[in-house]
């Protein structure tokens, strides 16, 4: 994900010591020992660096946190320059200052999210107002950007990155559950596919006569319900398999952290007419890591994310 922070975002964080703004740009600082996320835009006539160092160069704290994010490779380079007929209508909705136009080119070019205070761009606390107003809505609908102030930027990118973390953690929770099917004395894989059949199976195992297959579901609230689609999917993977193969024992698992239905009583009646060819299998994972997510603590995500790189890529790897 790219990133543009407008120059007054990087003053309230480090001249005007303005919380929110600080806590959002830690954000791009990635943990140790961890791939970036995240990526600060520039362009590539340095306008955008000499914009922050004239306004927060003297502050230690900027240059601690801007040498940090050079040393990591997060700076994104492109082109700044807006294309000239957008240039124009932006100008006449009251975004007239050229570094204003640059924060907007790196954000538009590198198809990332423009994060700024500033009245011009719609934000801040006059942004409702005409012509303002007018200059957000050109950006929104005739640019297709995303412009946020730095608590929607926050709440966003702590978004994207919790849908990241359930990601990861989704492919480790596979990979738990193929690693007990082979322990069990199964030959079993990840994301099968099969040929007339949509989609990939997330474990697929065999053992002499019998085939399993397994959809897993993962949730980032442990009391969630597994959902009535995954049951759905379950009894078409079992009917195609039973229909292609006859004379093979299939059976099915749904593995979740979760051991309940959304729809209960519809779903366990569909579930008991396969007479056991279908389970539900209970497995819990990672709880601390789940409440983390429920909580929104930002520190703890980001230490758990920096564990889950190091398993996601080890176990890619083998």
């Amino acid at each position: 994900m790219k990133v543009a922070i407008d120059t007054n975002i990087i003053i309230e964080a480090f001249v005007a010591g303005k919380t929110t703004s600080l806590k959002f740009v830690l954000m791009l600082v990635p943990e140790e020992n961890s791939e970036p996320r995240l990526f600060l835009c520039h362009d590539h006539n340095n306008v955008i660096s000499h914009e922050y160092e004239k306004n927060a160069g003297a502050q230690i704290a900027f240059r601690h946190w801007y040498k940090s994010l050079k040393d990591r490779k997060v700076f994104y380079f492109c082109n700044g320059r807006l294309p000239k007929d957008h240039l124009s209508r932006l100008i006449v909705s009251g975004c007239r200052k050229p570094s204003d136009h640059v924060f907007i080119g790196v954000a538009f070019r590198s198809n990332g999210i423009l994060v700024s205070e500033d009245s011009d761009v719609g934000k801040g606390p006059n942004g409702h107002l005409p012509p303002h107003c007018d200059a957000l809505q050109y950006l929104i609908n005739e640019m297709g950007m995303r412009v946020y102030d730095v608590q929607e930027a926050r709440q966003h990118l702590l978004e994207l990155q919790s849908f990241q973390f359930i990601k990861d953690l989704g492919f480790v929770f596979e990979v738990q559950v193929r690693d007990y099917l082979q322990r069990l004395g199964y030959v079993a894989e990840q994301h099968k596919t099969l040929d007339g059949l949509e989609g990939d199976i997330d474990v697929y195992a065999e053992r002499n006569n019998e085939i399993l297959v397994c959809e897993c579901e993962i949730h980032e609230n442990p009391k969630a319900p597994i959902r009535a689609y995954k049951v759905t999917q379950i009894i078409k993977r079992l009917e195609f398999l039973c229909q292609r193969k006859p004379k093979r024992k299939i059976t099915a698992w749904i593995a979740s952290t979760s051991n309940w239905l959304e729809d209960s009583v519809n779903l366990w009646q569909k579930i008991e007419s396969y007479h056991g060819s279908i389970q539900v299998m209970h497995f819990p994972l990672r709880p601390n890591a789940l409440r983390r997510i429920q909580e929104q603590n930002l520190v703890g995500l980001s230490r758990e994310q920096c564990f889950l790189d190091h398993e996601v890529r080890s176990l890619k790897r083998l």
